[in-house]
């Protein structure tokens, strides 16, 4: 194809040369033929008249020699053109075809990964469910099946400060029993007496500060309760001077008037345990106000540390816990 093309433009090219210096040529004999016939003959003499004269004077127009163009090549041509425009046309719709195809796969496959995706993250919720399904109900069968240790405190021996020492001490009996529904294991109680003023805030502290050592114990010493069982315990609870004189110096330092002087005491129960079905220790605290009943409806907290005292417990509700 690309010969049979070269051969047709060089086939031009010549026409066109050749037209050229035909052209060139023959306006060269005309203008000395002009220059001869008027030389010799004035515009007024030429035989056939003025009109002849200028016919014959005047150049027409010029053509050059008509191309020899080779009619196979040219058909040659024709038919190699319109079988690269079919080529190409083919290759064009199988371009658009491809194309096409290549949509529709990249549509599918991001919509198989995205519900690939969505399955992995159904997936995923389903575990996590089923994970905190299984912890609520192991935690419910804890809760459930644990042992739980309750106690009913009562003054035994009544509050009494000794003059020389200035301690003070008084006797609790301790009715424990376990609620739950599996066995209590290492069950031990422990209590101490405060003097401080009663607030959620020091109530708290001064619990953490008696109760929290027993979760760090392994002694093994405590007793064992069976569900439904109850124990009676009885304990002589003893307040220390050093703890006495620091809570009448905070008392004095408020300026409390008629509290100056006084202490307001406090017992602290502590009641820790574990279970066969976890080694965690579990605990049960109480506290109560320890004081004089002055009438059927109140009593007094605040006492001097001197003497004996036939005191009464109120448990607080803002010293309850259990766990």
């Amino acid at each position: 194809i690309w010969d049979d093309r070269a051969l047709l433009h060089s086939s031009v090219l010549r026409w066109r040369h050749g037209s050229a210096r035909h052209m060139h040529n023959k306006r060269r004999q005309q203008r000395r033929r002009r220059k001869g016939i008027a030389a010799r003959t004035p515009e007024g003499s030429h035989p056939a008249g003025e009109d002849a004269y200028r016919e014959d004077n005047v150049a027409g127009p010029v053509l050059g020699p008509e191309p020899r163009i080779l009619q196979p090549a040219v058909q040659e041509s024709k038919v190699h053109e319109d079988q690269r425009n079919q080529h190409n046309g083919r290759a064009s719709r199988l371009s658009r075809w491809t194309l096409i195809v290549l949509c529709i796969y990249t549509t599918f496959a991001g919509w198989q990964g995205y519900e690939m995706r969505r399955s992995v993250l159904s997936a995923q919720r389903s575990v996590a469910t089923a994970q905190q399904t299984a912890e609520n109900a192991a935690k419910q069968f804890g809760v459930s099946e644990r042992p739980w240790l309750a106690a009913d405190l009562k003054v035994i021996y009544p509050l009494t400060f000794d003059s020389e020492s200035g301690t003070g001490k008084v006797g609790i009996e301790v009715l424990l029993k376990n609620m739950g529904r599996s066995i209590a294991t290492d069950a031990r109680v422990i209590q101490y007496l405060t003097a401080d003023l009663v607030t959620p805030q020091n109530v708290g502290v001064a619990e953490d500060e008696a109760c929290g050592p027993l979760r760090k114990s392994d002694a093994q010493l405590g007793n064992v309760l069976f569900p439904g069982e109850t124990m009676r315990l009885t304990d002589k609870v003893v307040i220390e001077k050093a703890v006495v004189d620091a809570a009448v110096r905070r008392v004095t330092a408020l300026g409390r008037g008629t509290w100056n002087g006084r202490i307001i005491p406090g017992l602290i129960t502590c009641i820790d345990y574990t279970s066969p079905l976890s080694p965690v220790h579990h605990q049960t605290r109480y506290f109560s106000l320890v004081g004089e009943r002055l009438d059927d409806f109140s009593q007094t907290g605040a006492i001097f540390p001197i003497g004996v005292y036939k005191v009464q417990l109120w448990r607080l509700f803002f010293g309850q816990y259990a766990d």
